[in-house]
């Protein structure tokens, strides 16, 4: 009888002891941390930006030739920039952009290319790294253009923290031709 009450005595002492009081003084955060559940699913996920985005831009020069740039996301492709801050995994997700740029010479379409990553490496001699870019701007050099007497357009191609790391010209002769060229960077600093 005697060692029952004993058994029953260390069961309720142990009981009480494993209350989890060393724990009541603790937030879930710390709690989670301290057990490195965390990591399995805190991640901050963005996209850059988070819905479609179109810039159109129609353009007459003086020979009369017309140039219509539509400058737009793709939801579909994207550019990933992935850190940890704070045993928190944050993924950006920077949207690929393209240009379609249609060119018309007296009434009749030169020139009708979808400008992208793919159309560059495509058209180059040189392989052009563009891993981490993304395409961010597209004018026409109307200076050049008038000059040369062809039709020139910069792109330029930006990594993801904005800091440009590539600008190309293609020049478009009255045919429809075009060359693709990667610009000096002396010339656009």
């Amino acid at each position: 009888m005697n060692r029952l009450i004993l058994f029953i005595i260390a069961l309720i002492i142990t009981c009480v002891c494993c209350d989890g009081r060393d724990r009541v003084h603790k937030s879930n955060q710390e709690m989670i941390q301290q057990n490195k559940l965390i990591d399995s699913f805190s991640e901050h996920i963005t996209y850059i930006p988070e819905t479609y985005t179109e810039i159109t831009t129609d353009t007459i020069l003086s020979d009369g030739t017309r140039i219509a740039i539509k400058l737009y996301s793709d939801m579909n492709t994207s550019v990933l920039k992935s850190f940890k801050k704070d045993a928190i995994q944050y993924k950006e997700h920077h949207r690929e952009f393209n240009a379609h740029i249609v060119v018309y010479k007296q009434n009749s379409e030169i020139f009708n290319n979808i400008i992208n990553k793919e159309f560059l490496s495509s058209s180059l001699v040189s392989s052009a790294n563009l891993e981490d870019t993304t395409l961010k701007n597209v004018e026409i050099d109307e200076m050049t253009s008038y000059l040369d007497n062809l039709l020139v357009v910069d792109l330029t191609f930006a990594k993801i923290d904005n800091v440009v790391s590539s600008v190309y010209k293609i020049y478009i002769e009255d045919t429809g031709k075009f060359i693709l060229r990667k610009q000096l960077k002396k010339e656009y600093i």
